[in-house]
């Protein structure tokens, strides 16, 4: 479905329910569209909803994002009820398509992400489970971010904050990702960068040549081998093989005995 402009619930006493449970609802065109709830419930079940502009005028207007995948140019819910992102059992994804996203409170629950980049503004609540993920430049917060899960940068995006950081779960840079902390960062939990991946022993067995590597959960890793640093000729060692936040063993037969010598690394893939 394609609307240029979308009003829930305009005019005394009015209720409208919009309930998106699979396909997709457009409310976009070339010079920026809004869709405003003024009394009534976005409820996103599935499927996808792509937005210019979301606005939440009054508390009586609210989104049910169960589940699916909503995408925002810009968001206005400042009417004072917490913006929720995912029912904490299925998948949501709140993507930002860049642009200035405000908020009161926003809430990303387990097994839910937020996406993207942009500007968020106001206070950030991350459950155990729930994901940030900057994957297309520059993530900005401006209010005090609480996270319990993972905050997650890649590819040369950026994390930015300027208000209180508290990190009680992950903030995870492992695959080229940058973090700006301009406020205070207080840091209960973990940073993992580059460094995180290495290998951290490497045995024979036999003829076998085993090595183990550090994992974290939500990266792939593979381990490789080239004969020559001059030119190198990067080969991948059996399988690779799911991040456990354990200690992942991989084995390469016959390498305690192959000549010419090996040398070896890690290849981590990120989510």
């Amino acid at each position: 479905m394609l609307a240029s402009f979308a009003n829930l619930g305009e005019g005394s006493g009015a209720t409208n329910l919009i309930n998106v449970s699979g396909g997709a609802l457009f409310v976009t065109n070339a010079f920026g569209s809004t869709m405003q709830i003024f009394q009534g419930t976005l409820a996103l079940n599935g499927g996808t909803v792509t937005v210019d502009d979301l606005i939440l005028t009054t508390n009586l207007g609210t989104v049910a994002f169960s589940s699916g995948t909503l995408y925002s140019a810009s968001t206005q819910a400042t009417n004072g009820v917490p913006f929720v992102v995912g029912d904490g059992l299925d998948a949501a994804n709140f993507q930002l398509l860049g642009g200035v996203h405000s908020f009161k409170n926003l809430h990303i629950r387990n097994a839910a992400m937020l996406s993207g980049c942009g500007t968020v503004t106001g206070s950030v609540l991350i459950d155990a489970g729930g994901t940030v993920l900057s994957d297309c430049g520059t993530l900005t917060f401006t209010g005090i971010v609480t996270n319990n899960g993972t905050m997650r940068a890649i590819n040369g995006s950026v994390l930015e904050t300027y208000s209180n950081l508290v990190n009680n779960g992950t903030i995870d840079i492992i695959n080229g990702g940058v973090t700006n902390f301009h406020g205070a960062f207080i840091n209960h939990g973990t940073i993992l960068d580059a460094s995180s991946v290495k290998i951290s022993q490497a045995t024979t067995s036999g003829q076998d040549f085993d090595v183990q590597i550090p994992s974290a959960m939500g990266h792939t890793y593979q381990l490789q081998f080239t004969p020559s640093l001059t030119p190198t000729n990067w080969t991948d060692i059996s399988a690779p093989q799911p991040g456990t936040g354990s200690v992942l063993t991989f084995i390469d037969p016959s390498g305690a005995t192959n000549s010419p010598a090996r040398f070896y690394r890690v290849d981590c893939i990120a989510p």
